[in-house]
Protein backbone atom coordinates (compact mmCIF):
# COMPACT_ATOMS: atom_id res chain seq x y z
CA UNK A 1 0.00 0.00 0.00
CA UNK A 2 1.36 3.71 -0.88
CA UNK A 3 0.33 6.99 1.00
CA UNK A 4 1.43 10.17 1.34
CA UNK A 5 2.82 10.87 -2.69
CA UNK A 6 5.09 14.26 -2.86
CA UNK A 7 7.44 15.35 -6.23
CA UNK A 8 10.17 17.30 -5.80
CA UNK A 9 11.92 18.04 -9.58
CA UNK A 10 14.41 15.33 -9.12
CA UNK A 11 11.99 12.89 -6.14
CA UNK A 12 8.81 11.54 -5.82
CA UNK A 13 8.36 10.49 -2.37
CA UNK A 14 5.95 8.19 -0.93
CA UNK A 15 5.39 5.74 2.17
CA UNK A 16 5.13 2.14 1.40
CA UNK A 17 3.14 0.11 4.13
CA UNK A 18 4.50 -3.75 4.75
CA UNK A 19 4.11 -5.85 7.45
CA UNK A 20 2.59 -3.31 9.04
CA UNK A 21 5.63 -1.42 9.34
CA UNK A 22 5.49 2.45 7.30
CA UNK A 23 8.86 2.82 5.37
CA UNK A 24 9.98 6.32 3.52
CA UNK A 25 10.47 5.43 0.02
CA UNK A 26 11.54 7.68 -2.91
CA UNK A 27 11.89 7.30 -7.01
CA UNK A 28 14.82 8.84 -7.94
CA UNK A 29 14.08 10.77 -11.79
CA UNK A 30 17.86 11.17 -12.87
CA UNK A 31 18.57 7.78 -11.50
CA UNK A 32 15.58 5.73 -12.25
CA UNK A 33 15.74 3.96 -9.30
CA UNK A 34 13.35 3.49 -5.87
CA UNK A 35 15.06 3.41 -3.20
CA UNK A 36 12.66 1.99 0.05
CA UNK A 37 14.15 2.99 4.01
CA UNK A 38 14.35 -0.05 6.40
CA UNK A 39 16.61 -0.93 8.86
CA UNK A 40 17.24 -3.52 11.60
CA UNK A 41 18.31 -0.80 14.40
CA UNK A 42 15.61 0.30 16.78
CA UNK A 43 12.93 -1.86 14.75
CA UNK A 44 10.91 -2.63 18.05
CA UNK A 45 10.35 0.87 18.33
CA UNK A 46 8.47 0.82 15.38
CA UNK A 47 6.21 -2.48 15.24
CA UNK A 48 3.94 -1.31 18.53
CA UNK A 49 0.49 -1.72 17.50
CA UNK A 50 0.37 2.43 19.20
CA UNK A 51 3.13 3.26 16.53
CA UNK A 52 1.75 2.19 13.05
CA UNK A 53 0.04 4.77 11.99
CA UNK A 54 2.77 7.48 13.49
CA UNK A 55 6.11 6.45 12.95
CA UNK A 56 7.71 5.62 9.68
CA UNK A 57 11.24 3.93 8.89
CA UNK A 58 12.91 7.12 7.54
CA UNK A 59 16.33 8.01 5.70
CA UNK A 60 19.58 8.01 7.57
CA UNK A 61 20.65 10.97 8.63
CA UNK A 62 24.30 11.58 7.01
CA UNK A 63 24.02 15.17 6.87
CA UNK A 64 25.19 15.15 10.75
CA UNK A 65 24.73 12.38 12.33
CA UNK A 66 21.15 13.01 14.30
CA UNK A 67 17.78 11.30 14.48
CA UNK A 68 16.84 9.76 11.00
CA UNK A 69 14.87 12.17 8.81
CA UNK A 70 11.43 11.27 7.97
CA UNK A 71 10.54 9.46 10.88
CA UNK A 72 7.06 11.04 10.84
CA UNK A 73 4.09 10.46 8.63
CA UNK A 74 3.55 13.64 8.72
CA UNK A 75 5.75 15.70 5.83
CA UNK A 76 5.77 17.71 2.93
CA UNK A 77 7.56 18.77 -0.39
CA UNK A 78 7.35 22.38 -1.01
CA UNK A 79 7.96 24.00 -4.39
CA UNK A 80 11.39 25.49 -3.16
CA UNK A 81 12.40 22.02 -3.17
CA UNK A 82 12.37 21.61 0.15
CA UNK A 83 11.32 18.27 2.54
CA UNK A 84 10.17 19.82 5.54
CA UNK A 85 8.67 17.18 8.53
CA UNK A 86 8.68 17.17 12.46
CA UNK A 87 10.61 15.20 14.98
CA UNK A 88 8.70 15.03 18.64
CA UNK A 89 10.17 16.38 21.93
CA UNK A 90 9.79 12.59 22.75
CA UNK A 91 11.79 10.80 20.30
CA UNK A 92 14.40 13.85 20.69
CA UNK A 93 15.05 12.68 24.21
CA UNK A 94 15.34 8.91 23.35
CA UNK A 95 17.68 9.28 21.03
CA UNK A 96 20.36 10.99 23.02
CA UNK A 97 19.29 8.44 25.80
CA UNK A 98 19.97 5.44 23.71
CA UNK A 99 23.47 7.47 21.59
CA UNK A 100 25.41 9.37 24.19
CA UNK A 101 28.74 8.03 22.08
CA UNK A 102 27.54 10.09 18.94
CA UNK A 103 26.23 13.21 21.39
CA UNK A 104 29.22 14.83 21.58
CA UNK A 105 30.15 14.62 17.65
CA UNK A 106 26.60 16.54 16.52
CA UNK A 107 26.85 20.56 16.50
CA UNK A 108 26.79 22.85 19.56
CA UNK A 109 23.08 23.76 18.14
CA UNK A 110 21.54 19.93 17.91
CA UNK A 111 23.34 19.63 21.43
CA UNK A 112 21.38 22.11 23.12
CA UNK A 113 18.14 20.16 21.98
CA UNK A 114 18.96 17.44 24.65
CA UNK A 115 17.73 19.96 27.26
CA UNK A 116 13.91 20.49 25.21
CA UNK A 117 11.22 19.92 27.07
CA UNK A 118 9.28 16.98 26.61
CA UNK A 119 5.88 18.77 26.61
CA UNK A 120 7.40 21.16 23.67
CA UNK A 121 6.39 21.78 20.15
CA UNK A 122 7.73 19.31 17.70
CA UNK A 123 10.87 20.55 16.03
CA UNK A 124 10.23 21.53 12.64
CA UNK A 125 13.27 19.68 9.93
CA UNK A 126 13.99 21.16 6.62
CA UNK A 127 16.35 19.44 4.07
CA UNK A 128 17.06 20.84 0.70
CA UNK A 129 17.15 17.93 -1.86
CA UNK A 130 19.05 17.40 -4.39
CA UNK A 131 17.92 18.95 -7.87
CA UNK A 132 17.89 17.21 -10.98
CA UNK A 133 20.73 19.19 -12.55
Amino acid sequence: RIRYLYESNRFVFFITKINRFDHQTLYDKKLNKTIMCDTDEDREYYKYPAHYSERTIGYINDLDGFLPIGTSSTYYVNANNELITTITPIEIHRWFKQNPDKKMKLREDLRKLENIPLEANPVVIIVKLKSLL
